[in-house]
């Protein structure tokens, strides 16, 4: 969905794949996204908090974090069962 999105403006996209849990990996993924000259960089899922975090201090280390957090509101469209 973020991909059709940035798409549908006309934005160069760089897909990295999927990143194992291990700050070796995020870290080469985020050195390709700058080689290619990457301007803004969109991480989804498996971002955790605390200790256990390892994008986010890799994040701070490699450049600028302008937001760590979405708050999401479930509508009353949504039914959770």
């Amino acid at each position: 969905m973020l991909l059709a999105s940035a798409m549908q403006y006309q934005c160069n996209i760089l897909d990295l794949g999927i990143a194992k849990d291990n700050k070796s990996d995020i870290e080469m993924l985020f050195d390709k996204a700058h080689a290619a000259g990457a301007h803004i960089l969109l991480s989804s899922g498996g971002v955790s908090m605390g200790d256990k975090d390892l994008v986010k201090p890799i994040l701070k280390m490699k450049g600028n974090v302008h937001f760590d957090k979405v708050c999401i509101i479930i509508s009353s469209l949504f039914k959770i069962f």
